[in-house]
């Protein structure tokens, strides 16, 4: 089937120009009708000089053609959470609050923990499983004495990843962690006051705590891979902490 469309309009008293478009739908093995809705395009486009007819009897008709394919639209992808089974977390930080307040010259603490997101969904989320690590160092030298603290914590944790504002790049987390806390405390008299020396005694201990503690956090990726985090937490060890978080 073909389809004419002509239109005229008078440019000046000398010059006339003709368009004409011609718009055929075609495929090869198609009959009369419509043809199917994934055909190519094909269109003719004749163009009419008034200035070449001016100088033949007839006008003179030239006409290219042009082919194009029509895409269907894209379909927009739904949004899915930022972590889903299979996907895990590597958060580096640093704890900003513990109970109480930090000594002064304390180091730390640095933590370090590793989710990995389990094939378990759960509601609206999925669970994780992993573990963290956490090193802090207190040092200090008053009235001569040398003192020092060192801790590192374990961590065995849980959590589980609410997916309800479906967001790519928001990670809205809760859970559980076990803290395991190993200490380590030195104290050594440095001066030369013979009688402090006769009865302070040097200190070298060591000593174990551990306690259940609720955490949760959220976590914003501004790249596919790479974001930042803050989590807080009801444990002695770290009441707070914030940093980077890296996706695989």
């Amino acid at each position: 089937m073909k389809r004419i469309t002509l239109i005229q309009k008078m440019w000046s008293p000398v010059a006339l120009g003709l368009v004409a478009l011609v718009s055929v739908n075609a495929q090869a093995g198609t009959t009369e009708g419509t043809a199917p809705k994934d055909a190519p395009k094909t269109e003719t486009i004749l163009l009419a000089s008034n200035a070449t007819a001016a100088k033949a009897p007839g006008l003179t008709l030239t006409y290219r053609e042009a082919t194009s394919s029509y895409k269907p639209f894209s379909a927009k992808r739904a949004p899915q959470a930022a972590v889903t089974a299979g996907v895990g977390e590597l958060k580096i930080g640093y704890v900003v609050a513990m109970k109480g307040s930090k000594p002064n010259g304390m180091f730390g603490p640095i933590s370090a923990t590793f989710d990995k997101a389990l094939n378990v969904e759960l509601g609206p989320g999925v669970i994780s499983a992993g573990a963290g690590l956490s090193f802090a160092n207190w040092s200090d030298d008053e009235y001569e004495i040398e003192s020092s603290l060192t801790t590192i914590v374990i961590s065995p944790r849980a959590t589980y990843h609410l997916d309800l504002l479906q967001n790519d790049n928001l990670d809205l987390y809760g859970g559980l962690a076990f803290n395991f806390a190993i200490a380590n405390y030195s104290a050594e008299y440095t001066g030369n006051d013979p009688d402090v020396k006769k009865y302070f005694q040097d200190v070298d201990e060591s000593d174990t705590d551990s306690e259940l503690a609720l955490l949760a956090g959220a976590t914003y990726y501004f790249t596919e891979k790479f974001g930042g985090f803050l989590e807080v937490s009801t444990g002695d060890w770290n009441r707070a902490s914030l940093g980077v978080a890296i996706k695989f």
